[in-house]
């Protein structure tokens, strides 16, 4: 599925090695994974989620609604 590049704005980061996790710790990030994109009429519809990153475990980010999210679920991040 074809995702525009601008499509939350903000500055677009790098997530997938343990570096890039560990950089995300403390900032606000505005995320999507395949769970949050809908077809609905046959097109997509994309619903973001946010949140501040509370910290890291291997591959994964705490989120501060309690969510673990996994790097590999994530289909794009960026900075808010």
């Amino acid at each position: 599925m074809y995702l525009p590049e601008n499509l939350l704005g903000g500055v677009k980061v790098p997530f997938r090695t343990e570096a890039d996790l560990e950089a995300l710790v403390g900032t606000k990030i505005l995320y999507v994974c395949k769970e949050d994109i809908k077809v609905m009429g046959g097109r997509p519809h994309v619903f973001p989620r946010g949140g501040q990153v509370l910290t890291r475990d291997n591959r994964a980010l705490l989120i501060d609604n309690g969510i673990w999210l996994e790097a590999s679920e994530i289909m794009m991040l960026r900075l808010i």
